[in-house]
């Protein structure tokens, strides 16, 4: 069944994951979310502690594509198509924040048939202030974290700025309302959400 859905675009450490957890608990707009986040799957699986139906060779394929920071390309893309169908069989919430996927124009594609994305939350964050919620760990959620170490944060940033950051706009000429959220060191997912609120265009089910 297609979910009806808002994304999270922003760079690594810029606060997707805290911000998606806190719709998925409080709801926005008075309408209940479940939070896809992507690469919390993806570790999941890949630590073998989630079982998304995917074989011990994709499995070692995921802890590869972690290691390196890459994203999964359009023949590739099988294993993102059993985590979604698995999520959503799943997940009885209509609507669904997105987290870590689409993370490119192709994937934007790909994710049409199980998500209607509806909305894109531009989550505008500097280098500077990526590396200091990083090394602050400003949203909590980087304790478990083995993907924070600084050449592999420079690579993430660096795709990106050249792979993820264009889908803002190839959304916006696709008729998706961009809605930017600048964020500092010190923004919260709550204070997000007040910004927000009254921007969010209704959704429709």
């Amino acid at each position: 069944m297609k979910k009806t859905a808002i994304l999270l675009i922003g760079p690594t450490g810029s606060g997707k994951t805290p911000l998606g957890d806190y719709i998925a608990q409080h709801g926005l707009n008075r309408i209940e979310y479940a939070h896809f986040d992507f690469g919390e799957l993806l570790r999941q699986t890949a630590a073998g502690t989630r079982d998304s139906g995917i074989s011990s060779s994709d499995v070692r394929f995921l802890k590869d594509i972690l290691e390196k920071g890459a994203l999964l390309e359009k023949q590739t893309f099988y294993l993102a198509k059993k985590i979604i169908t698995h999520f959503n069989r799943n997940t009885p919430a209509k609507a669904v924040v997105l987290n870590g996927l689409p993370r490119h124009v192709d994937q934007a594609k790909d994710v049409a048939p199980w998500f209607d994305i509806q909305a894109v939350l531009r989550l505008q964050c500097s280098p500077e202030v990526v590396m200091a919620r990083i090394l602050t760990n400003a949203g909590n959620d980087r304790t478990a974290r083995t993907d924070d170490a600084l050449l592999l944060v420079q690579k993430k940033l660096q795709i990106f700025i050249e792979r993820t950051a264009p889908l803002c706009d190839w959304f916006a000429a696709n008729g998706v309302p961009v809605i930017d959220v600048p964020i500092l060191v010190s923004t919260s997912p709550e204070s997000i959400v007040k910004q927000i609120e009254n921007n969010l265009p209704s959704l429709s089910f």
